[in-house]
C-alpha cells in the first residue's frame, strides 16, 4: 500500500521552492497567493494558511507536467518551458469523472502554459482543455455515454463555467474535437451546442472540428484548415510579455478552450 502511494506521487507531481507552479506568468502579476485550483496540497496546508504562516513555508504541489529545453539562437540562449496544471476540482479517474458539476468545474481541466525566455524578455501563452461542460457520464470504456441532466437543469452550471473562464482569461474560443460518426459523442456535442445557441454569449466563439475523421490514417496535416480559420482569433488574443525587470509589457486577452472526449 505504501509502495503504491509512493509510486503515485513520483509520477506527474511537481513542486518548486522558488517558483509558484500554480500560477501562470500573467497570474503572478495579479495574484498574491497560489491558485487553489491547481494546488493539490491545499487541504494539507490549510492550518498553516489559517495561521497566516509565511508563504515560504508553504510549497504548492501541482499535478501535470513540467518540461524545459535550451537552444542557442543567433548566439543567444533561448529557454523554453511548458507547464501543464491539472485542476484539483472535479478530479477523478478517466471514466469516473466526466462532464461538469454544479459549481461549473469540469473533469480533466488542464491549463497549459508555454514560456519562452530570450534576449531579456519572457513570453508566455496559455491554453486550457477540459471535459464538455454538460452533465454526462460513462462507467467504462465499453459503456454507453449518456446525458444525465437536460438543458434546464444544466444551464446554470454551464454559465458558471463560461463566466469563470471569462473572469480568469477573457474571451474564449471553444474548439470541440469530438466525432460526428460516434452516436455518444454526437449526443454530447448536440447538448454542448444547444447551450451555446440558446445563451447570449458575446465573449464566446464556438468551433467544431471532427478531428478523428478529418485526420484519419495519421493525416494530421488535415487540421491545417482549422488552424488557418482560428488563427486571426488566436492572434487577437495576444500573449504575455515581460522585460528583464518583470515589467508587464503585453497581456494575453483571451484563451482557447479545447475538448475531445477524454481531454487527457
Amino acid at each position: 500500500y505504501i509502495q503504491n502511494l509512493r509510486k503515485l506521487f513520483m509520477i506527474g507531481f511537481y513542486f518548486s521552492y522558488t517558483y509558484d507552479l500554480t500560477l501562470s506568468r500573467l497570474a503572478r502579476v495579479t495574484k498574491k497567493s497560489s491558485d487553489p485550483r491547481f494546488s493539490w496540497n491545499t487541504y494539507l496546508c490549510k492550518e498553516l494558511t489559517a495561521q497566516s504562516v509565511d508563504r515560504k513555508w508553504i510549497v504548492p504541489l501541482i499535478q501535470g507536467y513540467v518540461g524545459h529545453f535550451s537552444v542557442y539562437l543567433m548566439g543567444k540562449k533561448l529557454d523554453y518551458f511548458i507547464i501543464s496544471r491539472r485542476s484539483s476540482y472535479r478530479s477523478g479517474t478517466r471514466f469516473n469523472a466526466r462532464g461538469i458539476d454544479d459549481n461549473g468545474n469540469v473533469a480533466n481541466y488542464v491549463e497549459t502554459e508555454q514560456i519562452t525566455c530570450y534576449n531579456s524578455f519572457t513570453c508566455s501563452h496559455v491554453q486550457i482543455r477540459g471535459s464538455v461542460p454538460v452533465f454526462w457520464g460513462q462507467r467504462g470504456i465499453t459503456a454507453t455515454m449518456r446525458i444525465t441532466r437536460n438543458y434546464e437543469y444544466t444551464n446554470a452550471a454551464f454559465l458558471k463555467h463560461i463566466d469563470y473562464i471569462n473572469a480568469t482569461y477573457g474571451k474564449v474560443l471553444a474548439v470541440n474535437l469530438m466525432s460526428l460518426t460516434k452516436t455518444g459523442e454526437q449526443m454530447i456535442t448536440d447538448a454542448f451546442e444547444e447551450h451555446v445557441k440558446r445563451n447570449d454569449l458575446p465573449t464566446l466563439r464556438y468551433e467544431f472540428f471532427d478531428f478523428h475523421y478529418a485526420c484519419r490514417k495519421q493525416r494530421f496535416d488535415k487540421v491545417n484548415p482549422l488552424i488557418k480559420k482560428i488563427l486571426p482569433v488566436a492572434e487577437n488574443m495576444k500573449f504575455t510579455v515581460e522585460d528583464k525587470r518583470g515589467t508587464l509589457l503585453l497581456s494575453q486577452k483571451g484563451v482557447i478552450r479545447t475538448n475531445c472526449v477524454d481531454c487527457l
